[in-house]
């Protein structure tokens, strides 16, 4: 009897012994598996840049933004670039700059700070006040084409009836400035003209 319970007890616990050994072996391929899986996986944050004041619906798909989300984000940047004082170019042009796309950040980057450069040296403030929003959905640009008002002092300088200015974006995951110019008012998306070398910061 004493011989049969102590087999009775060997076979209990080494089928129990088993269990516990697949649970393990099962335990242990997971966390190989898992472990996999983070290495191989794509830890890269992708971020959609937001409107500081949403007032319209939009959408992001694949590398396109909606219309909505260009109106109101090239609004946004637009405003920056052409509403600028002495006190205020060098923030506004670090604001910008942050969402450069890094082809065009180099050469933006130059042309802000010769702007800024003239526009303190000389007293010059400009204040756009835009009528009118044109989007070019499948250029990823949007142009505002309005009056602007140009002072040196206090003293008001007498400009062209309209102007226009363009941003264009690119959206691979973040959205980046691509693109950010005076534009002809007549035909904002044309290709520009060549500017002069002497006068990099003409078109700011």
């Amino acid at each position: 009897m004493l011989h049969d319970k102590l087999l009775d007890d060997l076979k209990t616990k080494t089928g129990l012994g088993r269990v516990f050994m697949w649970i393990l072996a099962i335990s242990f391929l997971l966390n190989l598996l898992q472990a996999g899986s983070f290495i191989t996986m794509d830890k890269s944050v992708r971020t959609v840049l937001t409107p500081p004041e949403i007032t319209k619906p939009f959408w992001v798909d694949g590398k396109h933004l909606s219309p909505e989300y260009l109106e109101q984000m090239g609004e946004y940047f637009i405003m920056q670039y052409a509403n600028i004082t002495p006190g205020s170019i060098d923030e506004q042009n670090r604001k910008i700059l942050k969402h450069v796309h890094p082809a065009v950040y180099g050469e933006l980057e130059v042309r802000f700070k010769a702007a800024a450069q003239k526009l303190k040296a000389q007293g010059i403030s400009r204040y756009f006040f835009p009528k009118e929003v044109r989007v070019a959905a499948e250029l990823q640009q949007i142009a505002l084409i309005g009056t602007v008002e140009t002072w040196v002092g206090d003293k008001k300088i007498p400009t062209p009836d309209l102007k226009a200015y363009l941003v264009g974006f690119e959206y691979d995951g973040y959205v980046t400035v691509k693109e950010l110019r005076e534009a002809d008012p007549q035909n904002p998306f044309a290709t520009p003209k060549a500017q002069p070398q002497d006068d990099p910061d003409e078109k700011r």
